[in-house]
């Protein structure tokens, strides 16, 4: 417990740390009660789920707390804390499996004849353009040389 009369929402965060550093649940409960929700509102900004949101607050205080130690009070608590939120929540995004959609189960994917012919219409746009046959190249291939020679004509294409 907090020292006899001391009111820790008066003290600095520094001073209600050097409080946590001995072991003063009141002091741990103090910095979590300041920070709760702006950690949160942080960690929402980046995780955008409530519910990762709450449990990774709760593993930056877990964590803040178990390393209040190697806390260094020249410099503001609030940095600090909001570090270790940042650095929980970039690691929870790259733990996360991403959804991934198979191009071709995607609504907007196109059938094979589709596909022939959009090569069609790009061979008949581009064969004169790079005056010679497009049979062995790729549409995509297609694309970046009609954007590059674009560029290097200062043409602009219309879709």
């Amino acid at each position: 417990m907090a020292k006899p009369g001391i009111d820790l929402a008066t003290l600095s965060d520094q001073d209600v740390v050097l409080q946590a550093r001995d072991g003063r649940q009141a002091a741990y409960r103090e910095l979590v009660r300041r920070y709760e929700r702006p950690i949160f509102s942080l960690i929402y900004r980046m995780v955008r789920n409530r519910e990762q949101a709450e449990d990774l607050s709760q593993e930056t205080f877990v964590k803040a707390l178990n390393a209040i130690e190697s806390y260094r009070p020249e410099y503001k608590f609030s940095s600090w804390i909001f570090k270790i939120a940042n650095n929980v929540s970039i690691d929870h995004l790259r733990r996360r499996e991403l959804d991934t959609l198979s191009l071709d189960g995607s609504p907007h994917a196109l059938t094979p004849e589709a596909i022939q012919a959009a090569e069609a219409a790009i061979r008949a746009v581009c064969e004169p353009i790079f005056d010679r046959p497009l049979k062995d190249i790729s549409s995509g291939k297609v694309l970046l040389r009609l954007f590059q020679t674009s560029r290097r004509f200062n043409v602009r294409i219309q879709p």
